[in-house]
């Protein structure tokens, strides 16, 4: 049986590979950012915008952020 995975924006999978470069889990970036997981969950998989949240974690993870994504 496979594990099923989440659908994620490209903004997502650009979150994803950087914190498996820095070690940190989804978990991680959330208490830092002082939300829940699933609350992250549902910004990298474009179900809630989030907008001001996508910066912060741009800054937080030093990417480059297109909105609209």
């Amino acid at each position: 049986m496979t594990k099923n995975r989440i659908k994620l924006t490209p903004f997502g999978k650009e979150v994803e590979k950087k914190l498996i470069d820095l070690e940190m889990t989804k978990g991680d970036l959330a208490k830092v950012l002082g939300i829940t997981d699933p609350y992250l969950t549902d910004i990298l998989k474009g179900t809630r915008l989030g907008r001001e949240m996508k910066l912060k974690i741009a800054k937080l993870l030093e990417l480059d952020l297109v909105l609209g994504r």
